[in-house]
């Protein structure tokens, strides 16, 4: 109540029109009289407090559980969960693309002291040079064999069933760079 009626105070001087005597008062005072401030306040309704409410539970269910028809329904698993446990390993950069994203640049052969290597190119046009037993893709897809113009990809891809097959998946270099 006391922070409406200093509210109220400082409006009715905001309000009210500049008389020559208001101007000439010093910063800071009240430029009302205590029979227009009480003018002003009758003149308004002092709001309501708000309703008591109360929320009633009875005969209304816990959005917490399950729902009553539910309730009662026992679940019988069928078939034990295959887990597949994964070795722990830091994933490669190569690692965060779609296989389908990366493109095969260059297959290089005869290097002194090295297997085949190949250039595979991700979707911003970043060139990577990858070996045999290097992981690809994001299904931990790994590098088998480099030939000339294809990188053959073997990837683990799970399906519903929660079995883990493998799909073979080859990048070949575009037909215009083969020649």
């Amino acid at each position: 109540m006391p922070l409406i009626l200093i509210l109220l105070l400082s409006l009715s001087t905001i309000v009210q029109p500049a008389r020559a005597e208001d101007q000439a008062a010093p910063a800071g005072t009240v430029r009302s009289s205590p029979t227009e401030t009480k003018e002003l306040l009758e003149g308004l309704s002092v709001l309501d407090a708000p309703p008591n409410w109360h929320y009633d539970k009875t005969g209304k269910r816990n959005p917490f559980q399950p729902p009553p028809e539910l309730a009662n329904i026992e679940v019988v698993p069928t078939a034990q969960a295959i887990v597949v446990t994964k070795p722990k390993r830091t994933k490669e950069y190569l690692e965060s693309f779609q296989l389908d994203s990366l493109k095969l640049v260059a297959t290089v052969f005869r290097i002194e002291g090295h297997g085949p290597v190949a250039m595979v190119e991700d979707p911003m046009g970043v060139g990577h040079m990858v070996q045999p037993g290097q992981y690809l893709g994001t299904n931990e897809g790994r590098i088998k064999t480099i030939t000339d113009g294809t990188v053959v990809i073997e990837e683990q891809q799970p399906d519903q069933g929660g079995a883990v097959p493998t799909r073979t998946v080859t990048l070949r270099l575009p037909s215009e760079v083969k020649k």
